[in-house]
C-alpha cells in the first residue's frame, strides 16, 4: 500500500521522485531513504511526478529558481537554509528530519500531481473538500496558500482524512481486484468450456459423428452459459454490492468532510477567541507594562531626588566640615601665631632687658672709666704743675745764681709749661664694596612675584591667567643637566647660550661666565626647538673653572633652581598643577641661601607641617595668591611637593 492517501483517478499507486543538486553522501542517502520507502521510486527528473530540489546549490537563488521554473513544471519541495519561495515548492529547512521530509511528500501528493493542469485541479478539488471558496481576482495558488494556512490550525483533521482517504483507496483496490478475478475466472470457465467441447466433439465423432456433435455441443453450450451467467451474476452482484458499499463510503466520508469542516469552522472560532484573548491579554500586560515603567521611573525619579538631596546635604557637611577645619587651622594657627608673638615679645622683651642692662652696665663701666681718666688727668695735670713749678723755681734759681756771679747770658725763656704733642684718635678708613645688584625690594618682588591680581580659579578664562609653560624655558633644562652630570659624573653645559652656563657635579654647582642681569634675561627668554642642548664639558676644570668674561656666578644646585624658578614663574604655576590639589612640603628652603620672598617662613611652616592646597595657604594666611603660587613652582621645580 502507498504512503500517499490518493485516489485511482488521477494518482498513481507508487510516487515517482526526481533528486536534483544533490551529490556525495547526501544523494547517496536521500536516495537509499527514498528507495526502502513503500509507495516511492527514484526516477529521473522527466518521468517524475514531484522534485526534491537542494537550494544550496552555489548559484545565485533567483537565478536557480528561474532555472527551474522555465526548465519543470511539476511540483516540489525546496530544501534549504534560507527562507526560499517558489511557486508550487514547499520550504523544507535543514536540518530536517525523515518524519518532516515524508510529510512533505505527503502535503505535496495531496495538493499536486505531475503537470500544472492536474496541480490546480487537485487544488480546486482539496479546497471544495474543504469548504474554501476561491475570492474574486484570487490565483489558484493563492488559494492553496490559504488552504495551506488552515492546514496548520486543522492538521490533526487532515492527518484523519488522509488516513480515510488511504483506507477508501485500499478497498477500490480490492473491489479492482475482486473484478479483475472475477474477469479471470470467467476467461477460465470460457477456456475450459471450449477445451470439454473440443472432447466431446471428438469422442462423438468417433461413436455417432452427427447425432453426438449436437448433443455434445449443446451441453457444452449450456454448461458453458451457465457458469458463464453465474459468474455474471456473482460480479453484478458484487459491484451492486461495491457501488451501495462506495455509495455508503462517499455519504460517510461527506459528513465527516462536514464534521471535519464544523470542526475546522471551530478551531478557527477557536483560533480568532484565542488570537482575542491574546490581543486583550498583550493590552493588559501593555497597559502594565506601562504603569509599571511610569511607576519605576517615579520611583528613580524620586530616588535621584533623594540621592541628590543626600548628596546636597553630604557636600553642605562636608562643607561645613571643611570650613570648621579651616577654622580650626586659622584659630590653630592664629594661636600659634599669638603664641609666637608671645615668645618673640618674650624673647624681645628679655633682649631689651639684657640690652638695657648690658647699656647700664656699659655706662656705668663708661663713667668709671671717664671718672677714672679724669682722675688720671688731674693726677698728670698736678703732676705736671708740680714738675712745672720746681723747673720754674730751679730756673730761678739758676738765672739768680748767675746774676750773682755776673756770668748771665741771654738766654731763650723758659716755657711756664711743657709743651705736650696732643695725640686725637684718627677714625680707621674701612674700603665698603658696592654691590652688583641694581634692585630695590620692591624690585626684587616684582621679578620673584610678579603682579598678577587674585583670579576666580572657577572660573575657565581667569583660571588660564594662573598657567605657564616651561617648554623652551630655561627652567626645563636645569634639572636635565643635573640628572646627566650625575650619572656621567662628568660637568655638563647647557649648550646653545650665548656665555658658558654648565653645571658642576663634584661641587654641586652652577657655573656661569656671566653676571646676573643676563641670568635674568635667559630665565625670561624662551628658545626654539633644538636651539638648547646637553653637552659634557670633560675639558672643562671641575673645581676652579675659568671665567672668559668680566664677570661670572657661580651658585648651589638648590639656590640656583629656586631663582630661575622663581623668575620665570613670576606668580604663577606650571600648566601641570592644581591649585586646588592637596601637597605637603618635604624639606624646608634655606632662606640663608636662597631668595626669600615675602610669607615664605608662614608659607613653609604651614606647608610643612599639613596638607594642604595652595589655595588653602592663601585663605589661611590671607595673603595674594601670587606669592603661594611663585613659592608652589619653585619648590615643584625642586622636587619638594608630595602629594
Amino acid at each position: 500500500m502507498s504512503i500517499l492517501g490518493t485516489d485511482s483517478i488521477e494518482r498513481t499507486q507508487v510516487k515517482k521522485l526526481a533528486l536534483s543538486g544533490f551529490d556525495g553522501s547526501a544523494m547517496a542517502s536521500l536516495e537509499l531513504f527514498l528507495s526502502k520507502e513503500n509507495g516511492l521510486r527514484v526516477v529521473g527528473a522527466d518521468q517524475a511526478d514531484l522534485l526534491i530540489v537542494n537550494g544550496d546549490q552555489g548559484i545565485d537563488p533567483d537565478e536557480l529558481k528561474a532555472t527551474y521554473t522555465e526548465k519543470y513544471s511539476k511540483p516540489g519541495i525546496l530544501i534549504s537554509v534560507r527562507d526560499l519561495s517558489w511557486p508550487g515548492f514547499i520550504l523544507l529547512k535543514k536540518p530536517y528530519s525523515s518524519d518532516e521530509l515524508l510529510d512533505a511528500i505527503r502535503t505535496q501528493s495531496v495538493s499536486g500531481s505531475g503537470s500544472a493542469d492536474a496541480h490546480l485541479r487537485a487544488e480546486t478539488r482539496v479546497a471544495a473538500i474543504m469548504g474554501i471558496e476561491e475570492p474574486a481576482g484570487t490565483s489558484r495558488n493563492e488559494a492553496y496558500d490559504s488552504y495551506m494556512s488552515r492546514v496548520g490550525a486543522g492538521q490533526e483533521v487532515i492527518d484523519s482524512l488522509n488516513s480515510e482517504k488511504s483506507l477508501k483507496a485500499q478497498k477500490k483496490m480490492l473491489l479492482q481486484e475482486k473484478l479483475r478475478r472475477g474477469k479471470e475466472a470467467a476467461k477460465r470457465a470460457a477456456e475450459h468450456a471450449s477445451r470439454r467441447h473440443q472432447e466431446l466433439s471428438a469422442s462423438v465423432v468417433e461413436e455417432k459423428p452427427e447425432v453426438k456433435h449436437v448433443q455434445s455441443e449443446r451441453l457444452v453450450s449450456s454448461d458453458a452459459e451457465d457458469e458463464v451467467r453465474e459468474l455474471l451474476r456473482q460480479a453484478e452482484e458484487a459491484q451492486k454490492a461495491a457501488k451501495v458499499k462506495a455509495l455508503k463510503e462517499a455519504q460517510e466520508a461527506k459528513s465527516r468532510v462536514d464534521d471535519a469542516r464544523k470542526e475546522l469552522e471551530k478551531l478557527e472560532e477557536h483560533k480568532r477567541e484565542a488570537a482575542r484573548l491574546e490581543a486583550e491579554r498583550k493590552e493588559i500586560e501593555r497597559k502594565e507594562a506601562e504603569r509599571k515603567e511610569a511607576a519605576r521611573i517615579v520611583a528613580e525619579e524620586k530616588a535621584a531626588a533623594k540621592r541628590a538631596a543626600e548628596k546636597k546635604a553630604l557636600a553642605e557637611r562636608r562643607l561645613a566640615e571643611k570650613k570648621a577645619q579651616e577654622r580650626k587651622v586659622a584659630e590653630q594657627h592664629a594661636a600659634e601665631k599669638k603664641a609666637a608673638a608671645h615668645r618673640e615679645a618674650l624673647k624681645k622683651a628679655k633682649f631689651e632687658a639684657e640690652a638695657k642692662a648690658a647699656a647700664e652696665k656699659l655706662s656705668a663701666e663708661k663713667l668709671a672709666a671717664e671718672k677714672k681718666a679724669a682722675e688720671k688727668r688731674a693726677r698728670v695735670k698736678a703732676k705736671a704743675a708740680e714738675e712745672a713749678r720746681k723747673a720754674k723755681e730751679l730756673v730761678a734759681k739758676k738765672h739768680k745764681s748767675l746774676v750773682e756771679k755776673g756770668a748771665l747770658k741771654l738766654i731763650p725763656d723758659a716755657p711756664d709749661v711743657v709743651s705736650r704733642k696732643k695725640t686725637s684718635a684718627q677714625p680707621a678708613i674701612k674700603s665698603v664694596k658696592k654691590s652688583t645688584a641694581i634692585i630695590n625690594d620692591d624690585e626684587m618682588v616684582y621679578r620673584c612675584c610678579g603682579n598678577l591680581a587674585d583670579v576666580d580659579v572657577t572660573r575657565p578664562d581667569e583660571r588660564r591667567r594662573i598657567y605657564f609653560n616651561t617648554d623652551g624655558a630655561l627652567l626645563y633644562w636645569l634639572p636635565l643637566a643635573v640628572k646627566k652630570a650625575k650619572l656621567s659624573n662628568t660637568p655638563v653645559e647647557i649648550a646653545g647660550l650665548p656665555r658658558c652656563f654648565v653645571y658642576l657635579p663634584e661641587e654641586d654647582r652652577f657655573f656661569g661666565d656671566f653676571g646676573e642681569d643676563l641670568l635674568l634675561q635667559y630665565a625670561l627668554s624662551r628658545f626654539g626647538f633644538g636651539e638648547l642642548d646637553l653637552k659634557e664639558r670633560l675639558d672643562l676644570a671641575v673645581s676652579k673653572p675659568e671665567s672668559t668674561g668680566d664677570k661670572k656666578t657661580l651658585e648651589d644646585r638648590d639656590a640656583m633652581i629656586w631663582k630661575i624658578a622663581l623668575w620665570t614663574a613670576r606668580g604663577r604655576l606650571n600648566q601641570r598643577m592644581d591649585p586646588e590639589k592637596v601637597y605637603k612640603l618635604k624639606e624646608r628652603p634655606d632662606f640663608s641661601r636662597m631668595i626669600e620672598i615675602p610669607h615664605a617662613p608662614e608659607i613653609t611652616e604651614l606647608w610643612f607641617d599639613h596638607r594642604l592646597s595652595a589655595l588653602d595657604i592663601v585663605r589661611i594666611l590671607n595673603v595674594p595668591q601670587r606669592y603661594v603660587f611663585a613659592y608652589m613652582s619653585a619648590a615643584d621645580a625642586l622636587g619638594w611637593l608630595q602629594e
